[in-house]
């Protein structure tokens, strides 16, 4: 730790096809004082590391990793989480995530329970792009709802694909936060129930979910995919001009129907179960303008 805290310029680390190294940082011995470290580091890359067991250490100072803007892990077996909670305000700077073929990997952000939060109030992230790939036994992206602790206004897109013990993506709160999210592609997940989770403890939610920035959107191979978000009755999606759908067995289909009060044509849920083996265009009851007009456009 103190060949870290002399390293206050360091810019880059990476780590890679180091067998039998199981920590980043060795904190042995009682210190009185937090380490304070990479301050300006922005890019974290570490791979091949199948005796990593931890990457962040609770002994570093919370200005630590200030600037850390990238964050890409893969093939590191005996990680079992990517962000522990002690750890909730070092990503605050974070713009990209990539964690790919981590076999232990559980859950990327722990969330700190309600009783453990402190009185400085929300932390604002950065983060703009998620990318989970071959993670089999990841079963949270969020180990709980950060009911607005953290945000995540600025995410734009999301894509995790090969995760098949997740059940759903984005829980309640950061649904609602996602307001700049452009892309959302989640494919091949075998256990994947809802891209969003339900609200715990509520009942059905007629207030309408938007999604005001979204143009493309990506399901492939969720065969025991049922809704969007159980209990939505609408999800709102303005500019959604792209959707690539195929393999969702369970998931019912939009059809375009006509709005009584605006004229306008939307894309709701069909009465009807379809079995989707071919590519089609989109699920879940969503309002869509931008992507009926490019239909219509594309059939003149």
């Amino acid at each position: 730790m103190s060949v870290a805290c002399n390293l206050r310029n360091l810019k880059g680390l990476f780590v890679s096809g180091c067998q039998m190294m199981e920590k980043i940082f060795n904190t042995e011995g009682n210190n009185e004082y937090k380490a304070f470290v990479f301050p300006k580091l922005e890019e974290i890359h570490f791979s091949e590391m199948n005796m990593l067991i931890d990457i962040w250490q609770v002994e570093v100072s919370i200005d630590s990793f200030c600037s850390l803007i990238s964050v890409h892990i893969e093939q590191c077996e005996k990680l079992d989480k990517i962000f522990p909670s002690h750890i909730e305000g070092w990503y605050a700077n974070l713009e990209n995530l990539k964690v790919v073929d981590c076999g232990s990997v559980e859950v990327i952000f722990v969330i700190k329970d309600f009783q453990q939060r402190n009185v400085y109030g929300a932390i604002d992230t950065n983060l703009q792009s998620i990318f989970l790939k071959e993670l089999p036994k990841l079963k949270q992206v969020w180990s709980i709802d950060p009911r607005g602790i953290l945000n995540f206004k600025k995410l734009q897109s999301i894509d995790v694909s090969f995760c098949n013990k997740l059940r759903n993506v984005f829980p309640a709160s950061v649904a609602k936060d996602v307001q700049k999210i452009e892309y959302i592609s989640i494919t091949n997940c075998e256990k994947m129930m809802e891209i969003v989770a339900r609200e715990d403890g509520l009942e059905a939610n007629n207030e309408p979910l938007v999604f005001h920035e979204l143009t493309n959107m990506k399901l492939y191979y969720l065969p025991n995919m049922e809704h969007f978000c159980k209990g939505r009755h609408t999800i709102w999606c303005p500019k959604l001009s792209k959707l690539t759908m195929a393999c969702c067995r369970k998931l019912e289909i939009f059809q375009r129907e006509r709005n009584e009060r605006t004229n306008e044509e939307v894309a709701n849920f069909s009465t009807s179960k379809k079995a989707l083996d071919e590519p089609l265009q989109l699920t879940a009851l969503v309002e869509m303008p931008d992507l009926v007009r490019a239909a219509n456009e594309d059939a003149r």
